[in-house]
Order: C-alpha cells, then structure tokens, then sequence
C-alpha cells in the first residue's frame, strides 16, 4: 500500500504486540502511542495526530486481517475533493456496523444498509478538524456521523480476503479459511510451521510443538510453538495457542485452548471433511 511509517496505538499486553511489531523485516518505521486509557476508533488521534505527516493516511483496526486494496480508497479520495474518508466496505450485514452506501459513493447512514464497515478506511488530514473533546471517542458515532450531511464520507465496496479476529467464532472461521487455503496452495505456512493431513484434515504445525501418534483429529487445527498434544487427546476445528497443552483424555472442540484457559464460541458451523 505504499505505507512507509505506522502508528500503533498499545493497551493490553503493550510490550508483546511491540516486540510483535519491531520483529517485522520490512522497511517501517514504527511509532508506538500507549493508551492507559482505552480511547476509542477516534480518540486515538489525540495522542496520535501530530504524528501524521502526510496529507492523507490509512487506518485499520488491529484484530483484522485484510487482503482488500487499499488504492480504490485513495483513488476515491483523490476523485472527490469535498470527501474527508473512504471507507472500505464489504457486502453484507452481520453483527458489524452496517453501512447505507448510495449508487455515487456517498454514505447516507449507519448502522442500516446492505454493506458493512470493515475496519479500513482512507482519510485526508482535514478529517482531524472535526475530532470530538479530547478523551475517549468512537470513530462511527462521534467522528463520521456528523459529517454525513456535507458529503465528506464515502465507501467503496471492495473484495478480497477479510478475516476479523475479536472473538473465539470469528478466530476459528478465519483459521478454518486460511487453511483451506494453505491446502490448496492459495497461501504458504508461516516460517517454523507446515501444513500436515491427521486423520484427513489439514492441521498446521509448528516445528517446536509436539504432537503425539495417539492423538486424534476430527477437524482443522493449529498447534502453535511449543503446544503439546498427547497420545489419547481429541482435537477438531481448535486452536492450541503457544505453549498450551492437551492432555490425554482430553477433547478439544470448536474451541481456543491458551495455557491460561479455553475460549468457545457461541456458534460456528460445522468444518466439513477435505476432500
């Protein structure tokens, strides 16, 4: 996307999400906000916004994963001098901000409407003249809302990979999905991992985990670095965080397994076999 410079604002686990950061080979350059705070999709500029230099940037919410364009929003942006924001739109309305998108690009309302928001979006400089008090704001209601009427805020409608990661479902479909992916060639394993067939179901496994014989699988799986599956255990459609453990005897299902705990879903749909 052209992005040279990141801006990451920090709460929960701050040092781990910044070692994450500094560990990436490319060419960024980090600058790190830590919010004691939470202060929101939009108080974030507060501490932020002097350190935006250009006249134009881009935002994404950070537990999502996106392989959308990022230069139809740019491009957009750049067509339409009175717009502040663009924001990246998919089809369909589940439980995300909903989005009423009109035939030439403008944003007539939120939270109605046949696209959604997902968590993307270009923006001129300008749009932080119209930021809220400082202290804890949201994006939709307190900065965007009030700007509907002048036109400044557009959407384009983008396809591509998208996978959101907030919470135990949507971590599991967004897994789930990028190894079918892996298995059919869409993707390559991450560094340290490869991608295995237990039982008939592609498992991806990371070279410092340990998985026994005796184990059994009835669906996708992850074991992450340092995980440990034991002979008898029973896994499917999960996920073994680093350094979790799965003893014998025991059945992880449709669930998140971390050493502090086990994250389930509400409802995910079943993982048919490969074929």
């Amino acid at each position: 996307a052209g992005v040279r410079r990141a801006l990451i604002n920090l709460h929960h686990l701050p040092d781990r999400v910044r070692a994450a950061a500094e560990s990436y080979g490319g060419a960024l350059e980090f600058h790190f906000s830590h919010e004691l705070e939470i202060l929101g999709t939009a108080g974030l500029f507060g501490p932020l916004a002097e350190h935006i230099r250009g006249d134009r940037f881009l935002v994404t919410n950070g537990d999502v994963v996106s392989g959308l364009p990022t230069g139809p929003l740019f491009e957009d942006l750049e067509a339409h001098p009175e717009a502040l924001a663009v924001l990246a739109l998919r089809e369909g309305r589940p439980a995300y901000t909903s989005v009423e998108l009109s035939p030439d690009g403008r944003i007539g309302a939120f939270r109605n409407g046949a696209h959604m928001y997902a968590g993307l979006y270009a923006a001129r400089r300008g749009l932080l003249q119209h930021l809220p008090p400082p202290g804890p704001a949201e994006l939709v209601p307190d900065l965007l809302a009030p700007l509907l009427a002048s036109g400044a805020v557009r959407g384009v409608c983008l396809t591509g990979a998208w996978w959101d990661l907030g919470d135990a479902r949507t971590y599991l479909e967004a897994t789930q999905e990028a190894l079918r992916l892996l298995a059919e060639g869409g993707i390559i394993a991450p560094e340290g991992s490869r991608l295995e067939f237990r039982d008939g179901f592609p498992v991806l496994v990371h070279r410092r985990s340990q998985v026994a014989s005796g184990a059994a699988f009835t669906g996708f799986s992850v074991v992450g670095d340092g995980a440990t599956v034991a002979g008898g255990a029973v896994l499917g459609d999960a996920v073994l965080l680093p350094g979790a453990t799965l003893d014998s005897g025991q059945r992880l299902v449709r669930a998140v397994l971390s050493p502090s705990g086990t994250a389930r879903p509400r409802s995910l749909d079943p993982h048919p076999p490969p074929a």
